[in-house]
């Protein structure tokens, strides 16, 4: 294994330096585009050596294929290619895999009594207003719960535990790459009693520590926008956007991508996701590989 590898590194150093994954934590965009948290450095560190070995795998291939077709196959070849694939295999096994939470949301809250004294065991219950799909936990020790993976959409939660009336919050909206709490208060009496709560939204979000906006179909759709109908554009209504320029040309960036700033930070550390999957040209790595039309976009997901 050693000397696969030190016949393919001089020739592969200045590439993977080149190469080094980016930081990616500002301006991450969902259509559903949005935000990825930012990388330490091990984790860039790694995707240079699986960038390395991809190239590793990619020459020793090459060399065992000319082997059959000219003859003359070395066998050190084979071995090491079989080598550098198993490592290189390992290494993608291993991968932290793309949060769900980048397409769906999630609903988290505390139930409590009239006390404030937390209440466990409460059966807390959410059904999506739209599909009418239910989804069932029940709180812990502390009273708490959470919903992970949640469809977008209007939900009606609804809490019930013995001794209490059961209590109901008809408006809790969730959003993509998003945490809405629900926090309930139990009444006393019975279950049959219940009590109707109407949610208003947080004025303050304290379950995450970014910041975050959202463009609405809607917006998109009513809003002027310059000839190329690019959603990027729309950028400019949001507080902390440079307003978004031209990038290179067209041979270089066939979608029209524009390029921006946010709060301040470097271009270079943009992170546009479409669907939960990166769409960021290799050849410019602050640009979107691909623009989709405004037709197409649900919702633009915005996260610094």
């Amino acid at each position: 294994m050693h000397a696969c590898f030190t016949g393919m590194l001089s020739r592969v150093s200045r590439i993977t330096r080149l190469r080094t994954c980016r930081s990616m934590r500002m301006a991450a965009l969902t259509t559903s585009t949005d935000s990825e948290s930012s990388r330490r450095p091990a984790t860039r560190a790694l995707c240079s050596l699986r960038f390395a070995l991809l190239l590793m795998v990619s020459f020793r291939g090459t060399n065992v294929v000319r082997g059959y077709k000219y003859g003359g196959t070395n066998m050190g070849d084979k071995l090491c290619l079989l080598k550098l694939m198993a490592v290189l295999a390992g290494m993608l096994a291993v991968s932290r895999p793309v949060s769900a939470q980048i397409l769906y949301g999630s609903i988290v809250g505390n139930v409590k009594d009239p006390s404030d004294a937390a209440v466990a065991g409460a059966k807390v219950t959410i059904v999506n207003k739209e599909t009418s799909q239910t989804r069932e936990t029940v709180t812990n020790d502390a009273g708490g719960y959470s919903f992970p993976t949640v469809a977008a959409g209007p939900y009606e939660l609804r809490v019930t535990r013995e001794g209490f009336r059961t209590a109901t919050e008809s408006e809790v909206l969730v959003t993509i790459n998003s945490v809405t709490r629900a926090d309930v208060k139990l009444q006393l009496g019975a279950v049959a009693e219940s009590v109707m709560v109407t949610a208003a939204a947080a004025s303050l979000q304290t379950d995450r520590s970014e910041v975050r906006a959202e463009i609405q179909s809607e917006r998109l759709v009513n809003l002027p926008v310059q000839p190329g109908r690019n959603y990027q554009q729309l950028f400019k209504t949001i507080p902390g956007f440079r307003p978004p320029t031209n990038a290179h040309s067209v041979p270089t960036n066939p979608s029209r991508a524009l390029t921006f700033n946010v709060n301040g930070a470097s271009h270079s550390i943009n992170n546009t996701r479409i669907d939960g999957a990166s769409s960021i040209a290799l050849w410019l790595p602050h640009a979107t590989a691909f623009v989709p039309t405004i037709e197409a976009i649900q919702e633009v997901n915005v996260g610094t």
